[in-house]
């Protein structure tokens, strides 16, 4: 976890980001221009991966992009971060422990059986990739529900519902089966 955290503070992971301004210092700005690369246009069934233009490098596939880069950038610009939004499940986690302490009803949090309160149907999209997976992670936090792979944490929130020909959306029809089952 601690390299997970190292990795995200110096970027020590490639970031496929061109450093070529131009061929010398007289002509900045002459180097090649570059642009981003929506989900849609990464790959196809028959031809999965996007690769550098030698082929020697794959920066990623179809299967782990999910989310067009406009939504996600509307995401990111409007905010706020969804860290503790009601639906993610650390804000889950908060509240019930939140709700058991002596100051939860003075906030609102007020309820009958704290006992039960792990036994709230419940409904989690747990992604395949993230900032902080790793196998050390995956030994301290079990996570025993399937992952959706590919996704990644706002992909579940984000992702595509209405481009089946490139990926069906794993989120909308089990979010709305757990709905139905649960609203009675």
């Amino acid at each position: 976890m601690l390299s997970d955290l190292i990795g995200l503070a110096l970027g020590i992971d490639s970031a496929y980001i061109a450093t070529d301004a131009g061929p010398d210092k007289k002509h900045l700005g002459d180097g090649p221009l570059y642009s981003w690369a929506n989900f849609d246009e990464i790959g196809n069934s028959q031809d999965p991966d996007f690769q550098s233009v030698s082929g020697t490098m794959t920066y990623t596939t179809m299967t782990d992009e999910v989310t067009d880069i406009k939504d996600f950038a509307r995401a990111l610009y409007l905010g706020p971060s969804n860290l503790m939004e009601w639906y993610f499940s650390n804000r889950r986690i908060v509240d019930m422990i939140a709700a058991t302490l002596p100051f939860g009803p003075r906030y609102g949090l007020n309820f009958i059986h704290s006992d039960q309160v792990g036994n709230l149907p419940k409904k989690e999209f747990i992604a395949s990739d993230g900032i902080f997976r790793s196998e050390l992670t995956d030994m301290i936090i079990p996570i025993d529900e399937d992952r959706i792979p590919g996704y990644n944490h706002l992909d579940v929130v984000l992702s595509s519902a209405n481009t089946p020909s490139h990926r069906e959306n794993e989120v909308i029809e089990p979010l709305i089966n757990f709905i139905i089952t649960h609203a009675k």
